[in-house]
């Protein structure tokens, strides 16, 4: 076999050990990370079945080179994530893989020459303004993606008759009036932390269908990013508190609990860090909270490769929460089901559901102080021993 056909070869069972190198986050969960193409945490890289070995973010195009081999091509050399990786490109990335992991296969290819420390650190400055325009091109896309989709809102909403909507009249909600459009979809309008117009949710009613005769569920906005985007569901400027869920019927339940917090629905839990981050950056101290959805599975409960489901819900209300250092609340889920605070209150009634939310977010206080006690603790400690050693050396001279 040629150098580079080894190479492929022990890609195949040794990637993960490619990805350390090249600082690419590889884990054998489905947890998502920061892409280091594009920036955006929605990069993976798959680790069982058939597919191992290849990677996913939302920045490369399906059918376009997949491979970790690729990713480093794109990583390393700025070969373009929306077409397929040339194979001149392929052969110098295998180059860098057999380098940096002492393979030794390229070495004994004569048409093979190590890099020259000039030419290391003319490549290394290449792929970081390769990565800086990229990272460029990404937040105009965004920006102009923003831009385009305020007129859009704005025009939904022009159109749109205040009246009461079925979707959260099924939910048993008292006050139900929302701009509805003339197909009898709820309308609920999302914006960012600087009130721009971002996107529109849709809700339909309980039964209602599309022209295929299938139930229509909640959509957003087609070509609208929600990023860092968020339903103001009960605004309060004043407010100390700000609480995070992911859909409108949470937030409106959690507002019957917790009537003078600020309180906004991030819409999903892949967006609820975005929304927290944004607060916390112009609010710095105002407490952050997230009403988790509890998305509870079985042991029993496995995906297509055999391992345990994930529960998203409190997976991302965590790592927001840890992000932000804010708190995370949510349903216990007792009866060994899904549940979200909106599932709380239609089963138990808003009076029930306010008392279980205030308790699990004063024990979620009570732990965190705890926690920052142990911490100021530990502290103390060592400066104390550190004093005390000052002072014996002092007494020895």
């Amino acid at each position: 076999m040629s150098a580079l056909d080894n190479v492929k070869h022990w890609m195949k069972t040794n990637y993960a050990a490619a990805c350390a190198a090249f600082s690419i986050p590889c884990e054998a969960t489905s947890k998502e990370h920061e892409c280091p193409l594009c920036g955006k945490r929605k990069f993976r890289v798959r680790m069982a079945g058939a597919t191992a070995g290849t990677y996913i973010c939302t920045c490369s195009v399906k059918g376009c080179g997949f491979g970790v081999l690729d990713l480093i091509a794109r990583k390393e050399l700025g070969a373009p994530t929306n077409e397929k990786v040339p194979g001149s490109l392929i052969r110098q990335a295998a180059k860098l893989v057999d380098e940096r992991m002492g393979l030794g296969f390229f070495a004994a290819d004569d048409s093979y020459t190590p890099p020259s420390a000039e030419e290391r650190t003319a490549r290394e400055r290449e792929q970081k303004e390769a990565l800086e325009q990229r990272q460029r091109e990404y937040a105009e896309l965004e920006a102009q993606q923003i831009a385009a989709a305020a007129p859009r809102v704005r025009a939904v909403q022009d159109k749109a008759q205040s009246s009461e909507c079925e979707y959260l009249k099924a939910k048993g909600f008292e006050n139900c009036v929302l701009p509805v459009t003339a197909r009898g979809d709820g309308v609920l309008r999302l914006t960012d932390i600087d009130n721009r117009d971002r996107s529109v949710q849709y809700l339909p009613a309980p039964n209602a269908l599309d022209n295929e005769g299938q139930p229509r569920h909640k959509n957003l906005m087609k070509n609208a990013p929600i990023s860092g985007a968020f339903i103001d569901v009960q605004p309060n400027d004043k407010a100390n508190i700000l609480i995070i869920t992911e859909g409108y019927a949470t937030a409106r339940s959690v507002s019957l609990a917790e009537p003078s917090a600020h309180i906004v629905a991030a819409i999903n839990a892949n967006n609820l860090q975005n929304v927290a981050t944004a607060f916390r950056d112009r609010f710095p101290a105002l407490e952050i909270v997230i009403a988790a959805d509890n998305d509870y599975h079985a042991p029993s409960d496995v995906d297509a490769h055999g391992r345990p489901k994930q529960n998203t819900g409190l997976v991302k209300a965590n790592e927001a929460a840890s992000a932000v250092n804010g708190l995370v609340v949510a349903p216990l889920c007792l009866g060994r089901k899904k549940q979200d605070w909106d599932d709380v209150r239609m089963e138990l009634g808003a009076e029930l559901m306010t008392e279980k939310f205030k308790r699990e977010l004063e024990k979620a206080r009570k732990e965190k102080a705890s926690g920052q006690e142990a911490v100021l603790g530990t502290a103390q400690k060592v400066m104390l021993s550190a004093w005390l050693l000052h002072c014996a050396r002092l007494a020895r001279r």
